[in-house]
């Protein structure tokens, strides 16, 4: 069976037809999108909502690699950092799959997924990682029982170098089988985000 979702996707993280958009979605089963931040590639982000097709059991690409499953560990301030967003990025810019993602636990280990799939293909990348909350915002329930959030500000809760592929200096290099990597990202920070305009 199929259904719509509207999500949140990045226009400046990497171009890729819609398709595999719609593959990644589907895999992670069309999880609701988190609005952060993303500077992956230096230039300024933009939002772009699409409307994603979402089915069940979408089968592999033929073209995608073999992946190798890969778990890294993020601290701050040697504390877990739980609920934060960690991507790699090959260093190649010419690799199809160039990125992998995954939202780090209660101990801060976030196993990475490509396009929806466990794992990641060989290769050298650069880790990004970001974490934002929304402060201030007022909750409301609307006369269908569905809640309404407004208003508030959003902070970053990393260092913005890590956020950047061309600042970060967390680097990873994936092999042939299980892969494990452990950063810190330095004390906590607390700064205002800063929207960019649409």
């Amino acid at each position: 069976m199929k259904y719509w979702k509207l999500t949140l996707l990045y226009s400046s993280c990497f171009e890729i037809p819609e398709a595999e958009h719609a593959s990644a979605a589907s895999r992670s089963g069309c999880s609701r999108a988190k609005p952060t931040a993303h500077t992956g590639f230096g230039i300024p982000l933009l939002f772009c909502v699409i409307l994603i097709g979402c089915s069940r059991n979408v089968p592999r690409p033929s073209d995608l690699p073999a992946l190798n499953p890969c778990k890294i560990t993020i601290t701050q301030g040697n504390n877990p950092l739980n609920e934060a967003d960690v991507e790699v990025v090959a260093n190649d810019p010419t690799t199809k799959y160039r990125t992998a993602s995954g939202v780090t636990n209660n101990s801060g280990i976030a196993n990475l997924l490509t396009y929806g799939f466990s794992g990641v293909p060989v290769g050298t990348y650069k880790v990004l990682v970001k974490k934002t909350v929304l402060e201030g915002a007022s909750e409301q329930t609307d006369e269908s029982g569905v809640k309404q959030v407004s208003g508030g500000k959003d902070y970053n809760l990393v260092n913005k170098k890590y956020q950047n592929e061309n600042t970060t200096d967390l680097e990873i290099k994936i092999k042939n089988g299980q892969n494990e990597f452990s950063f810190d990202v330095g004390e906590p920070v607390h700064n205002l985000l800063e929207s960019t305009p649409l």
